[in-house]
Formats: C-alpha cells, sequence, structure tokens
C-alpha cells in the first residue's frame, strides 16, 4: 500500500517565486510548499495496493482521452476554509479542460471502486499551510492585495500519478506513471 494521487506539476516562475518569497518572510507559522512540490491535485486517492497502478494508469489515460494540451493561467491567491480562519493558502488556476478532466477522472475510478471526491473540484495550487495564527492579520492583506494577481501561465501537456511519502520534514513526491495528453 501506498499513498497517492493524481496531479498536474506546476514549474515555479518569478511572479510565483516572489509570492512564496513573501509568504516565508510571515514566518514560522506558516509552512511554506517547496518548489519541487507544488502541483494541482486532480484526484487524491490516499493508500491504495501498489498492484493497482496499472488500473489507474488506464483511467489517467481515459480521462485525458480527446484532450489536448492546453494552457493554463495561475491566477488569484486565497485561503481554505476562509482568510478569516486559514489553514492552506492556495494560487487558483484557471483552464477549461481542468474540470473536464477532473470529471473523467472521477467517473473512471469510480469503476474502479474509488469513491466519489467528496469536496469536489476546485482547481488550486496549495502554496504554504498555516500552521498558528501568529501573522494572520499580515496575510490577510497579503492575500487582499494579491487576490486578482496573475502568477503566470503554465503549459499543461501531462498528468501525473505521484506517491507522497510522508516524512517530519515534509513530504516527498516521487512521479510513478506520467500520461500524456493526446
Amino acid at each position: 500500500m501506498f499513498r497517492c494521487f493524481i496531479a498536474i506539476d506546476i514549474h515555479e516562475n518569478p511572479a510565483l517565486r516572489g509570492f512564496l518569497e513573501e509568504l516565508r518572510g510571515l514566518g514560522k507559522s506558516l509552512k511554506v510548499v517547496g518548489p519541487q512540490n507544488l502541483h494541482l491535485t486532480l484526484r487524491f486517492l490516499g493508500d491504495v495496493p501498489e498492484s493497482s497502478i496499472d488500473a489507474i494508469e488506464g483511467a489517467m489515460r481515459e480521462c485525458v482521452s480527446g484532450i489536448e494540451p492546453f494552457t493554463a493561467v495561475l491566477s488569484g491567491a486565497g485561503a481554505f476554509p476562509n482568510a478569516n480562519r486559514p489553514r492552506v493558502v492556495w494560487i487558483g488556476m484557471e483552464g477549461e479542460p481542468l474540470k473536464q478532466m477532473a470529471s473523467q477522472l472521477n467517473g473512471a475510478l469510480a469503476q474502479l471502486g474509488f469513491p466519489p471526491d467528496r469536496h469536489g473540484f476546485s482547481p488550486h495550487v496549495t502554496v504554504a499551510r498555516v500552521k498558528g495564527p501568529q501573522q494572520r492579520e499580515a496575510l490577510q492583506r497579503l492575500l487582499a492585495r494579491e487576490r486578482g494577481k496573475e502568477f503566470g501561465v503554465l503549459d499543461v501537456p501531462e498528468i501525473r500519478l505521484k506517491r507522497s511519502t510522508l516524512t517530519p520534514t515534509g513530504p516527498i513526491y516521487e512521479t510513478l506513471r506520467t500520461v500524456g495528453l493526446s
């Protein structure tokens, strides 16, 4: 068994790097995601048996069938559940095929016995986790300022099945399978 998810890798660019540096400047109450771990999760799968990798790859191929490589925009910053009680800081991601892929992936994975995603799909990139209330007002001001900002354009040529190994210093992600868009 291993913990895994299906994602689109995000590559750091100057605008995104600047935002991450500002978040780091708010202190230890935020755990900022390292550039090597930036991604948009299409679907979190949890713990799965290693024997299911081929079937999951098949579901991934099914969900991207007929979808050409596309361009997505990293746009806007916010927090879950909200800026007054932030637990996760995110940057939004816009690209028409994102929701289509997530929906098709849910259908294909349901046939493999994975229950539907109970949270629904909200295209975003997690950039930090809030560890404490310190600097909350500074974070709220930063998010208000960056609410409508564009953080770059991203080419999306593929999706990836990733293994997540949790460690005391943070997660380590390993790509197990890559499926190109057609």
